[in-house]
């Protein structure tokens, strides 16, 4: 989760993510919603891209995904194409200053799905918050 704020850090927003695989490092990827005028260019969103060009489909599902904030539902949708099936996230989306534009949580989103995501929530949460505390106070 530290590479994950650290990738926030880097990004134009406070929002950072790291997959792993087998302790490993697989990919690091920010928020570039901005800079690529790209509503899909979400730090999630990046970093699966960057993941499907490294590994095949079969060898996706042992991943895990950190994420500085609660996946939105079109970060959600982007997991569950890829064949992850574990997330950890810092800070909730409703304490993240975006819930006026997203009312549904990942949990929520992973029930109606056809096969199972494990979601934790909470990693770190204090200092993900504090990303976003700075962002919204800048």
């Amino acid at each position: 989760m530290r590479l994950a704020i650290d990738e926030a850090k880097i990004g134009e927003t406070p929002y950072g993510c790291v997959i792993v695989k087998d302790n490993r490092v697989i990919v690091q990827a920010y928020n570039t919603v901005r800079s690529e005028n790209d509503p899909t260019a979400q730090a999630e969103v990046n970093a699966i891209r960057k993941l499907c060009q490294l590994l095949e489909p079969g060898e996706r599902k042992d991943c895990m995904l950190f994420t500085i904030c609660e996946p939105t539902p079109l970060s959600m949708s982007a997991i569950f194409y890829s064949g992850v099936k574990k997330i950890v996230y810092g800070v909730p989306i409703k304490m993240s200053g975006i819930s006026r534009k997203v009312s549904i949580n990942a949990k929520e989103f992973a029930g109606r799905c056809s096969r199972e995501i494990v979601i934790k929530g909470g990693k770190l949460q204090n200092e993900c918050l504090e990303l976003f505390t700075k962002f919204h106070h800048a």
